[in-house]
C-alpha cells in the first residue's frame, strides 16, 4: 500500500515540476519582452494615454528615433 502513494506522489511531483518550470519560462520570456521593447513601449503608452509630445519637445535622441525607424541596425564589432 505504500509503494502505490510514493508512486503516485512521485508522478504527481513530475507534473507540479513541469507546470512550475513552464510558468517560469513564460515569466523570464515576458520580461525579455518588455525589456527589448521599451522604446516602442514607452511611445505607444505615451500615445494611448494621449499625452504624447510633438516631435520637438520629443525626448528621444535623434539618432535612437532614426534608429528605430531603421529597425535598430546590429552595431559594427571593434
Amino acid at each position: 500500500m505504500i509503494w502505490h502513494w510514493l508512486t503516485l506522489s512521485k508522478f504527481f511531483s513530475k507534473i507540479g515540476n513541469y507546470f512550475y518550470s513552464l510558468h517560469v519560462e513564460t515569466v523570464h520570456n515576458n520580461q525579455r519582452k518588455e525589456r527589448q521593447m521599451s522604446l516602442y513601449k514607452n511611445i505607444n503608452a505615451r500615445k494611448k494615454a494621449n499625452t504624447s509630445r510633438p516631435k520637438s519637445k520629443s525626448t528621444v535622441s535623434a539618432k535612437s528615433y532614426s534608429a528605430m525607424k531603421k529597425g535598430f541596425p546590429k552595431k559594427k564589432g571593434k
